[in-house]
């Protein structure tokens, strides 16, 4: 089984000029946890993650913190800790400042067997490939893709 046998076909892209809040509308409206970042020409430039985010929000000070003593669940760790610090000057900066650039990004072939992603995302703490041909964004494969297809190919999914 190959890549263009499991990846999704349509993928969406945002600008590297969007805001983080409305980075997070959309992963949200979508129902996706990222997405390849282009400019304004539609050029590929980084790639993005709602973990990103999660991740940077740990950076900002706590006399920001508009929630010092609140207690949550860390989606990155899944233990109850003290408020990360999400403020609303993390959610007005541009998705181009907290992106994976380009030249970090792992990517995928078409052509590429569905075993040997299975491989890339163990050896990596990615959860989404892109999918390139000829420089090309064509297509996303993530993790959820990856375990369907091997089931498919197993005959234990239709």
């Amino acid at each position: 089984m190959k890549v263009k046998d499991i990846m999704t076909n349509k993928v969406l892209t945002v600008n590297k000029n969007m805001t983080v809040k409305e980075f997070v509308r959309i992963m949200e409206e979508n129902k996706i946890t990222g997405a390849p970042v282009v400019d304004d020409n539609g050029n590929l430039i980084g790639i993005i993650s709602v973990a990103d985010v999660i991740k940077r929000s740990n950076y900002i000070n706590k006399e920001l913190a508009h929630c010092e003593d609140c207690v949550e669940l860390d989606p990155t760790t899944g233990m109850i800790e003290i408020h990360k610090y999400y403020t609303d000057e993390l959610f007005e900066k541009n998705i181009g400042c907290l992106m994976t650039p380009k030249e970090k990004i792992i990517s995928v072939s078409p052509d590429d067997d569905v075993e040997t992603v299975a491989e890339r995302f163990v050896e990596t703490p990615v959860h989404r490939l892109l999918v390139m041909k000829d420089n090309k964004i064509v297509g996303i494969v993530s993790t959820k893709d990856v375990m369907k297809g091997l089931l498919k190919k197993m005959g234990k999914l239709g």
